[in-house]
């Protein structure tokens, strides 16, 4: 297959690679889009890698193409998002489901190959199955999308706006410039662009945010990220 493969600092190449190979809790995921992130910049120009050779890209998604042998029969040809953290499983902030604080995490296309090539290996418990409404490209930003969900929902749960969230933390015009964008996604707004709006009038099964008001179960991605 070809991929981007990082070698060192400031060496970036599109090559052929061996498709990778699945282990029985993992599956083959066919990439369709993936995103390119603000940390994917200086780890390939100024500070590289945890290792060398690797495929970057931890925003993307795609279709599952092969299953292993102990996952669920249900994801095979599924489209799918990738939540790229991959905990550990066995150290404390894991057993209270706090994964964003894991000891000994991996991550796609940081710490193990990632989207930035025809194919990737991803755990089974990091897919998140798209409704037929979503696209391939938003799919592939439903990582930084989580990100700016959380920072309103800790707005919102301070009683702050988000202007005054950002002056608090000193932050400069790039963040002054999303403390706007936020500001009019946390009540503020009533143009037909705005996503708060746009989701307390969606009503169709296949929204993501409906979808997301109503995951109660313990595996549910959202739950955990609120």
């Amino acid at each position: 297959m070809k991929a981007w493969v990082l070698h060192n600092i400031n060496d970036l190449r599109y090559e052929s690679v061996d498709k990778p190979q699945l282990s029985d809790q993992e599956v083959l995921v066919a990439v369709k889009a993936a995103g390119i992130c603000g940390s994917d910049i200086p780890r390939i120009y100024q500070t590289g890698a945890h290792r060398h050779p690797l495929i970057l890209g931890h925003e993307f998604s795609g279709v599952v193409e092969k299953i292993g042998a102990g996952v669920e029969p249900f994801w095979e040809g599924k489209r799918v998002g990738i939540f790229p953290l991959i905990p550990c499983g066995s150290c404390l902030p894991c057993s209270r489901q706090q994964y964003e604080m894991c000891r000994s995490y991996s991550y796609l296309g940081s710490r193990r190959d990632g989207g930035f090539a025809q194919y990737a290996v991803v755990p089974k418990e990091n897919l998140i199955s798209l409704p037929d409404g979503v696209t391939y490209e938003e799919a592939a930003m439903l990582e930084p999308m989580a990100v700016a969900v959380h920072a309103m929902r800790r707005i919102m749960y301070h009683n702050l706006s988000a202007a005054e969230a950002v002056r608090r933390d000193g932050r400069s015009r790039p963040q002054e410039a999303a403390a706007s964008c936020l500001q009019k996604c946390t009540g503020q707004c009533a143009g037909d662009s705005c996503l708060r709006r746009r989701a307390e009038q969606c009503t169709g099964d296949g929204c993501l945010w409906r979808q997301a008001e109503q995951c109660t179960g313990d595996s549910c991605l959202w739950r955990r990220a609120g």
